[in-house]
C-alpha cells in the first residue's frame, strides 16, 4: 500500500463527508461521524483528519468551527476515481442550504430556539438554548 493512499476509516470518513455535502450542502461535526462510524473518541476522529489533511484529501477551514472541512480537489479525484462520486453541483448546494435556512426559520419562533450565522464557512445553525 502506498503512504499516501487512505485507510479503510479514512475512507469510510471521506464518504460520509461527501455524502453530507450532497444531501445536507454542509459537512457532518466531528460528533456526527463519531455517531455514523461507531468511533468513541473525538480525538480519533481528529487524528484521522490529520492524517486526511497531510494526504491532501481535506482541508480544515477552521478549528474553532463545528462542520468546517473541505473536500479538496485531490479528494475529490479520488472519490470519483474509486468511488464514482463527484463535487456536489453548486447549484444544488446552494439550493439545499437555502432550504435549510427556511426550515431554521420556520422554527425560530419555538422557544429556546435560537439562529446563528457562522461567517467563517457561511453556514446558518440553528441551536436550542436552555431556559434561564
Amino acid at each position: 500500500m502506498v503512504i499516501d493512499e487512505p485507510t479503510d476509516r479514512q475512507i469510510e470518513i471521506l464518504e460520509l463527508i461527501a455524502h453530507s455535502l450532497e444531501d445536507e450542502g454542509i459537512p457532518p461535526t466531528i460528533r456526527e461521524i463519531m455517531a455514523a462510524l461507531e468511533i468513541v473518541s473525538t480525538n480519533a476522529v481528529a487524528d484521522h483528519f490529520r492524517a486526511m489533511a497531510k494526504k491532501g484529501l481535506i482541508e480544515r477551514t477552521s478549528y474553532n468551527t463545528a462542520r468546517a472541512l473541505r473536500i479538496t480537489a485531490r479528494g475529490w479525484k479520488w472519490l470519483k476515481a474509486r468511488k464514482g462520486y463527484s463535487p456536489p453541483a453548486a447549484g444544488r448546494d446552494l439550493a439545499k442550504r437555502v432550504e435549510q435556512a427556511i426550515r431554521m426559520l420556520e422554527r425560530s419562533g419555538e422557544p429556546g430556539y435560537q439562529l446563528e450565522v457562522d461567517d467563517v464557512i457561511g453556514v446558518l445553525r440553528g441551536t436550542h438554548k436552555a431556559a434561564a
